[in-house]
């Protein structure tokens, strides 16, 4: 059997459907089977939502309590949404270069803050 990891972050950004049906339980549903649970590793981090709220200084960042998971789960389809768009544009136009485009670099980003 051959088995290739996938981060979190990968899961959310290129797997199914997401849903949350309950919040409470701070858990993500990818394609009505694979269930995440949003720990901050997941949710709360700077690097995946906190940029939602302005801040003042990086010591206020890092003692602001996480956001909403549901917060988090919104902004993760509008990235989804935004590359959808951005590769149905590169599609229409071979020639367009998206290497340099605030998506991909902010995908770029999320994807190597973390460690398989």
């Amino acid at each position: 059997m051959d088995a290739t990891p996938a981060t979190p972050y990968m899961l959310l950004l290129f797997g199914g459907k997401l849903a949350m049906p309950d919040p409470a339980r701070q858990m993500v549903v990818v394609d009505d089977w694979l269930h995440l649970h949003a720990s901050a590793r997941v949710a709360g981090t700077p690097a995946a939502c906190a940029w939602y709220r302005p801040v003042q200084s990086h010591a206020d960042r890092s003692r602001a309590p996480p956001p909403p998971l549901h917060w988090c789960t919104a902004l993760i389809r509008r990235l989804r949404q935004q590359l959808d768009r951005l590769l149905e544009r590169k599609l229409a136009q071979p020639t367009l270069s998206i290497s340099t485009d605030p998506i991909v670099e902010a995908i770029t980003t999320l994807l190597s803050s973390e460690r398989i």
